[in-house]
């Protein structure tokens, strides 16, 4: 037989929430002293809290709101089983970390213990310290190095740096995207367009990115006037402070055009040096 609750339910309820909890903000930790595995009290209210014991599934609707220490998640409906094997939330999901710095928004939101991941859906937004992601459907996973996959009209915020783009994964150091319409360093003022940017970093830093598959790049140059190079592939070094772009490439500004193999840009002197069958046109009378 099924049993109502409305009000207020402690953890003798929520082990499906406690679980999801504990992956969400690393709150279970080890007492320097004896070594024990401790964690806070995990309490949940809503307006209607159900719970099977035969089937070990809860359902709570209305108002409902997960707390454990600082964290905070908050939905209209949630319902999963007591074993903390699955856990589902929806309608205007909230979730707030202050110690972790996370912060995360959505319509939909998925836990299945046995991965660590996170499934988010609907107008999702994730906020991890000054970084930001943006899509239409992201899988996260908790705990370690930074993973996720996000599809469907992809916003990044990343160490000051946006991209846009179709999908976009990370693991760890390891970044990838596609159709790319838009990479952009304001700090550099460099940006460009591309099928695929692949980014590397180092220790968690951007250090570097490249774009394959027929590329625009946009530099400002010494006069501030945009340069825009053409190419097969560009490597845009953050560490070295260049733009290298290669396969019939082409720079032009202000009516001016350098064509050659490959073309370097120095992003400190904003010179390009023309390698390979170099070649120069401009309007008579220049």
């Amino acid at each position: 037989m099924k049993r109502r609750v409305s009000a207020t339910a402690v953890t003798a309820f929520g082990a499906g929430v406690i679980a999801l909890l504990l992956c969400f903000s690393s709150i279970g930790h080890a007492e320097e002293s004896g070594g024990a595995a401790v964690s806070e009290k995990v309490t949940l209210t809503a307006e209607s809290l159900r719970y099977d014991p035969e089937s070990q599934r809860i359902v709570a609707e209305g108002n409902l709101t997960i707390r454990k220490g600082a964290g905070r998640i908050t939905a209209e409906r949630g319902e999963g089983r007591s074993d903390g094997s699955l856990f589902i939330l929806t309608g205007n999901v909230v979730a707030s970390f202050p110690e972790e710095e996370l912060e995360l928004v959505c319509a939909y939101l998925t836990y299945r213990a046995r991965d660590a991941w996170l499934l988010a859906s609907g107008d999702v937004s994730i906020s991890s310290g000054g970084d930001r992601l943006r899509a239409e459907m992201i899988k996260y996973r908790l705990g370690g190095s930074v993973a996720y996959e996000a599809r469907g009209d992809v916003s990044i915020l990343w160490e000051g740096r946006n991209l846009e783009a179709d999908s976009a994964w990370r693991e760890g150091d390891d970044f990838r995207a596609r159709n790319v319409r838009r990479f952009e360093d304001p700090k550099e003022r460099v940006s460009l367009v591309a099928p695929t940017v692949v980014g590397r970093a180092e220790k968690g830093v951007l250090a570097e990115v490249t774009a394959e598959g027929g590329i625009v790049v946009e530099v400002a140059g010494r006069d501030g006037k945009p340069v825009r190079i053409r190419g097969a592939k560009g490597i845009y070094s953050i560490a070295k402070g260049s733009v290298v772009v290669t396969g019939n490439a082409s720079a032009v500004q202000a009516g001016r055009t350098v064509s050659a193999q490959s073309l370097v840009m120095n992003l400190v002197t904003r010179r390009i040096e023309a390698l390979g069958k170099p070649q120069l046109t401009f309007p008579v009378g220049e």
